[in-house]
């Protein structure tokens, strides 16, 4: 479930130069933060409403191996850091890590043994898995699976974005870009409750 959508690259934009452009960049920390947190204090209710009760949440570790920090890490934990109702999901940021001896899933690609997960989940665990843009889902179903066979039963994703391609070139994304062209943005709803 993505908290916004991003047509051509807006939001990736922003993501990538606070991922890639050093220091001088970390600053787009906060205005993520503040989507991240808005979201989840908004619809929250919305999440518990189509998972149940959370065990655990955690985050699709980042694909780059030579990244110093780690991203999503650090706009999550602004986001949630110190406020007890977004607590509530026990979020374990550490839980997942990429194998580095194994290549990332391509796209379209399910491939669960690109992640490790570091602990053996309670059987039928629900968990919340966070990463920052969906574009075609194949580093998040492998985590999702890698979660599941260490004993996680409903796995439920939420993106700060969903990327789209008004061209095409990712399936049926042209219609989702038609479809979020003729709406507005509205925090007050998310796929979930509109």
């Amino acid at each position: 479930m993505p908290i916004t959508y991003s047509i051509d690259a807006g939001l990736e934009s922003a993501l990538h130069r606070y991922k890639d452009f050093g220091a001088a960049w970390r600053w787009l920390r906060l205005p993520l933060a503040c989507l991240v947190h808005t979201f989840l204090t908004e619809h929250g209710s919305c999440i518990d409403q189509a998972a149940g009760t959370i065990d655990v949440a955690t985050c699709v570790p980042s694909n780059n191996q030579d990244r110093a920090f780690d991203h999503i890490d650090g706009f999550l934990r602004g986001a949630v850091r110190g406020d007890p109702s977004l607590d509530r999901f026990a979020w374990e940021p550490g839980l997942v890590s990429r194998d580095p001896a194994t290549s990332r899933p391509e796209r379209g690609e399910l491939k669960p043994s690109a992640y490790r997960v570091s602990r053996q989940l309670e059987p039928g665990s629900a968990v919340l898995l966070f990463d920052d843009t969906w574009t075609s889902g194949s580093s998040a179903a492998s985590t999702a699976a890698a979660l599941k066979a260490s004993g996680a039963g409903d796995v439920t994703v939420l993106t700060l974005g969903r990327q789209l391609r008004s061209d095409g070139e990712w399936g049926t994304t042209p219609t989702l870009c038609k479809d979020r062209r003729q709406r507005s943005w509205r925090r007050d709803q998310c796929v979930l409750c509109c």
